[in-house]
């Protein structure tokens, strides 16, 4: 009797020390790892922390200044002298529209890495893009749809981002230059 005691506490204390060391291992991370809390303020839940006052070391870089409806475009987030991000959410908006997201991210996005999910803040439908890795990355380019109709007289789009260095360390509201958007298909000259 005392031999199945010692061996039932045995057996519980070894699940207990493999569900904790699994759970701690690094590998990897929750593939829904934005909620949709964030669609707004694009600030992380993560305990008490708060976004860094420091100046962001980080841009957005768009590839072209004007497009039309329908277009892609690629979106450079890329570290200033080799600043590593582990984190990154992303959306585009219509400046001085408010802070609904437009445009769509393209799924190619999430067939390049597999760190990268795209998700939808209402109204619209995959209009968010997320990178999450244990791993800093210097860069990383993702493809963006331009919305087919943006509000009426709104013609510029700008990338909004939240770049995080660590769990405790990020910085929100790092914008894009302004990108005009033709409302009737031809670039502006």
């Amino acid at each position: 009797m005392r031999f199945l005691l010692v061996l039932g506490v045995a057996l519980c204390c070894f699940f207990a020390a493999s569900a904790f060391s699994t759970a701690h291992r690094p590998g990897k991370l929750n593939p829904n790892h934005v909620p949709s809390s964030a669609c707004v303020d694009m600030v992380p839940v993560h305990n008490d922390s708060v976004a860094s006052s420091d100046p962001a070391p980080y841009v957005l870089t768009p590839s072209v200044s004007q497009a039309n409806p329908g277009d892609v475009i690629q979106v450079v987030t890329s570290g200033i002298n080799g600043a590593k991000f582990k984190g990154l959410y992303m959306q585009a908006r219509v400046v001085g529209a408010g802070v609904d997201a437009v445009g769509k991210f393209m799924q190619e996005n999430e067939e390049r890495s597999p760190a990268v999910r795209i998700s939808s803040c209402p109204p619209g439908e995959k209009n968010a893009v997320s990178y999450i890795s244990r791993t800093g990355i210097e860069t990383i380019t993702i493809d963006w749809r331009v919305p087919e109709n943006l509000p009426e007289g709104m013609h510029n789009v700008y990338f909004r981002a939240t770049f995080l260095e660590s769990f405790s360390r990020f910085w929100v509201n790092v914008d894009s230059e302004p990108i005009f958007i033709s409302s009737d298909g031809h670039q502006k000259h």
